[in-house]
Parts: structure tokens; sequence; C-alpha cells
């Protein structure tokens, strides 16, 4: 199963007891960056996938008793580190370039002047 960063993610486990024995649920999480485990002792486990800095993978694991006796199943989940986008601003400034532009021409104009009287 893949998921991105920040999804809820929600795993379940169908069982069923021959003798009909009430069944009872425990999922652990066995590695990964750690997630807070929603409904942990129910059939459907639910948790908020965690922020990662590269793709990562998160196991877990859930015991199904029937009172006497237990079976243990894995799974996967792969969680995808989502780009930060980071937008560049396209306003741009160009104010004050005709000012020194005038500023530096402005001598020459006086120069000029100077030169014709």
């Amino acid at each position: 199963m893949s998921v991105k960063e920040g999804e809820t993610v929600a795993l379940s486990v169908q069982a069923v007891d021959p003798d009909g024995d009430t069944l009872t649920y425990t999922w652990a999480q066995i590695s990964g960056t750690g997630v807070t485990l929603t409904d942990a002792d129910q059939a459907q486990l639910n948790f908020t996938a965690p922020n990662v800095n590269s793709n990562e993978t998160l196991e877990f694991s859930v015991t199904v008793n029937d009172g006497i006796d237990s079976v243990v199943s894995s799974v996967n989940v792969n969680v995808a580190d989502v780009p930060v986008v980071n937008k560049k601003s396209t306003k741009s400034s160009s104010s004050g370039s005709f000012a020194w532009l005038a500023l530096l021409a402005m001598p020459l104009a006086i120069l000029r002047r100077r030169k014709q009287k």
C-alpha cells in the first residue's frame, strides 16, 4: 500500500473463528517514523501518514486472538515524500532605474549648455 505524507490511512483485517469465539485485535507499529494509532484494538486501524524527508516504509503487525490461539500478520505502508514547491515571486521592481539614468545624464546636459554659451 502506498500513500502520501499527511494522508489518512485505514488498515483492516478480516478474521473468522470457526468456534464462534469472540476475537480481539491488537495492532502495533514495528518500524518507521512513529504515528499515533487510532482504534488499535479494533479490526480496522487508522492513522495519519507522517511527514517524511524521503520515501519511507512503515511496518505494522496485527495479532488476532480468540482467547486460546492467536495469529499474527504484518503489512507495509509506503509513505511518499511530497516535494514542497516554493513559489518565487513574479513581482519585480525596476523602479528607480530611470532615476539613476537621469541623474547620470544631468551633468552631461549641464556641460553641454556651458559649452554652447
